[in-house]
């Protein structure tokens, strides 16, 4: 509970927000923070801090390819590389969950009928 406290005034945010912030890439970048943490306090995990780079790396490399894209295609304009808009865009999206989505599109049912 102290954490959460500690968390959220570090953060800027109101209590509502909180869920929104630890969610998807926001919260895995969090977890690999204090996995790093602890790790250099003596507690070593070395598959959940290897699990835990790879899905960062993974988000944010979408997240960037994902922010050229739009950038390009729905506002017509070239990508400005600034940490601002950047950050933006990544409030607004879910990277990992875009991600996951794009993974598993050949898992999904196809409906026998659609409804016009």
């Amino acid at each position: 509970k102290i954490g959460l406290c500690l968390l959220k005034l570090a953060a800027g945010v109101s209590a509502a927000m909180l869920p929104v912030w630890l969610s998807d890439i926001r919260g895995a970048l969090l977890a690999l923070a204090a996995a790093c943490l602890a790790s250099l306090g003596g507690v070593h995990c070395k598959h959940l801090l290897v699990s835990l780079s790879w899905i960062c790396a993974s988000g944010l490399t979408f997240s960037v390819g994902f922010y050229v894209h739009t950038t390009r295609t729905v506002f017509n304009r070239q990508p400005t590389f600034n940490l601002k808009t950047y950050w933006s865009h990544v409030m607004v999206t879910r990277p990992l969950e875009t991600l996951w989505r794009f993974a598993t599109f050949p898992l999904r049912v196809v409906p026998d009928f659609h409804i016009l």
